[in-house]
């Protein structure tokens, strides 16, 4: 792995799109939600069950079974970490419109030019689908592996809770002629989406760290229910 250097540590993609110092000196409009994060510490009380021996008799024994245990508690913490790269992540417009090629195109020369601070810039992304099936999948994994073990404490439970409100993956399938799938959608119903998404990974974490969510204002108005739409140019 290469070493970032101290100039590309202070690399800010954020700052430079807003100002138009990047490819093409194309200025844009970038949001950040939430400035302020979760404690680190994630507490696994009321999961323990998941990574616990005694929940699987079945595989007592087997070489294997250490690494099954360890790879069900590092999935458990990729989902806080996927809930808290999306807590904190961006809200992009540009002025590519529907034409995906120029789109394409500048992409390209922003990761020729600013490389792996660029590419997770990109994973920062609230809009964009790696980021969202990131954490529905991360959360239908743990939700499957709850009801598998019949896991019912008051954490497991809120859980089951949180992802009943978020959509469908179905949703998110590449379907060109559906306008339910989330490719076709308009902006401001894929920002209706975003919110909710936003939402359940901020009371995720809220509840893996045992701290109330902080109070951030979203595009002027506290998040807290339904806030007021902007319109803006179409996502990165």
């Amino acid at each position: 792995m290469e070493r970032i250097t101290k100039d590309e540590q202070r690399i800010d993609i954020a700052e430079i799109l807003r100002e138009g110092k990047g490819a093409e000196k194309i200025q844009f409009v970038v949001e950040q939600w939430h400035d302020k994060d979760f404690p680190k510490e994630i507490s696994e009380r009321g999961f323990e069950k998941l990574w616990d021996p005694d929940s699987f008799p079945e595989k007592v024994g087997e070489p294997d079974l250490g690494e099954f245990l360890e790879k069900r508690r590092r999935n458990f913490h990729a989902l806080a970490d996927a809930c808290r790269m999306y807590y904190t992540g961006y809200i992009i417009s540009d002025p590519f419109g529907k034409d995906e090629t120029k789109r394409v195109t500048w992409q390209q020369q922003m990761l020729q030019e600013y490389g792996e601070k660029f590419h997770s810039f990109q994973r920062q992304i609230k809009l964009r689908l790696g980021p969202i099936t990131g954490v529905l999948g991360l959360f239908r994994s743990l939700v499957d592996n709850l009801n598998t073990l019949n896991i019912h404490t008051e954490e497991s439970d809120k859980v089951r809770a949180l992802f009943d409100e978020l959509p469908s993956v179905n949703t998110f399938r590449s379907t060109p002629d559906d306008p339910l799938t989330y490719t076709n959608m308009s902006y401001e119903r894929k920002l209706e989406i975003v919110r909710k998404i936003d939402s359940v990974a901020a009371r995720f974490l809220a509840l893996v760290t045992q701290e109330a969510a902080p109070e951030q204002k979203v595009q002027g108005q506290e998040v807290q229910g339904e806030q007021e739409e902007k319109k803006v140019p179409e996502q990165v």
